[in-house]
């Protein structure tokens, strides 16, 4: 039985019990949301579930939308990121669910709510950040809204994509038998969380490269369309909530499990001297870190690495299953489940 939120949209009955959100979690509420949609119909392809909602866009066009928000104090401080900084990453996290999807990010759409005491400059810098990164990937800012708040600084952007039908990439599927691959080194990006934090002892170039992919993540654009294309990737997914959770959500799509070599995972340079000091485990910020904004994806073709090349370093670190939805750490003959959930806004 679905749970009643008190506040919820349509609820009359007023004796159900109230649930917060700390006690739902994070990714139970889109479960929620999703049990009051309707089956997708029209000119909508795929609504919730996926890293874009998917519109038939005529002929053999799709559209992707994707928006993502950043509250500061909970995304972002502006003590230890610049504005210019801040509109590069607002932009790279939602064009890795571009990328996720196979497609080629076209507009976004900018939505900002701030107190009528905020620093204009600020909002300005902001913006010409994302729009100089924007123009990297070709672009544009097409319009937005702005908003006064008494709280703190929100941004909301909303990205628009294109892709053919036939080319768009899903969470569901992955079948037994195929390998899984993710891009670049997951777990840098909580380094530098950390280091930006505080917590150092690492050399100045480990800690810029570390600061780098936390503050100005590389959006992987080029290899997304790359698989697309090339048809290399059968399931594909953002890694934003830590590689572990985010493989878990590839499962549950395609009704299968993964079992994960912890000795195949690519742990960067930067990534184990800042273990090796901190005594962090690197294998856990590999998988449970989050903010990385690296693709995850599984494909049959399991020698497509060495027959092209692709912009970004790819690593084969485990193989798809028979399963219910899980990930597992180890080989496929010893193996223990991934218990830890990724990040929950929710979660206290």
């Amino acid at each position: 039985m679905w749970p009643t939120l008190t506040w919820w949209p349509g609820i009359d009955d007023a004796t159900e019990k109230t649930m917060r959100l700390s006690d739902l979690g994070e990714f139970e509420l889109i479960d929620l949301i999703t049990h009051h949609q309707p089956d997708a119909h029209g000119r909508l392809l795929k609504g919730i579930g996926d890293d874009c909602a998917v519109i038939d866009g005529g002929g053999n066009s799709a559209t992707l939308i994707t928006v993502d928000t950043m509250v500061e104090g909970v995304h972002f401080s502006l003590e230890t990121s610049t504005p210019e900084g801040l509109g590069a990453k607002l932009l790279a996290v939602n064009l890795s669910d571009i990328a996720a999807m196979g497609g080629t990010p076209t507009e976004v759409f900018l939505a900002i709510s701030a107190s009528p005491d905020s620093d204009a400059t600020i909002i300005e810098r902001m913006v010409g950040g994302l729009q100089t990164s924007g123009a990297r990937f070709g672009v544009q800012l097409a319009g937005g809204d702005t908003t006064a708040t008494d709280g703190p600084l929100v941004l909301s952007l909303t990205a628009v994509g294109a892709c053919p039908v036939d080319e768009v990439v899903y969470r569901s599927g992955a079948v037994p038998g195929d390998a899984v691959y993710v891009t670049g080194t997951p777990g840098d990006s909580a380094a530098g969380l950390a280091v930006s934090k505080g917590v150092d002892g690492v050399t100045p170039a480990y800690r810029e490269m570390l600061l780098r992919r936390h503050l100005r993540p590389e959006p992987r654009v080029e290899a997304g369309r790359d698989l697309s294309t090339r048809k290399v990737a059968s399931s594909m997914i953002d890694v934003s909530d830590g590689l572990g959770g985010d493989l878990r959500h590839i499962c549950r799509a395609s009704g299968v499990d993964m079992v994960i070599d912890p000795d195949r995972l690519p742990i960067s340079e930067a990534l184990g001297a800042f273990c090796d000091t901190s005594g962090q485990n690197p294998i856990d910020m590999v998988l449970g870190g989050g903010e990385d904004y690296e693709l995850a994806f599984t494909t049959c073709k399991h020698n497509f690495a060495v027959e092209a090349s692709f912009e970004c370093r790819l690593s084969y670190i485990g193989t798809v299953t028979e399963g219910v939805g899980e990930v597992r750490i180890g080989t496929v003959g010893s193996s223990q489940r991934y218990e830890k959930k990724g990040f929950d806004h929710y979660s206290r």
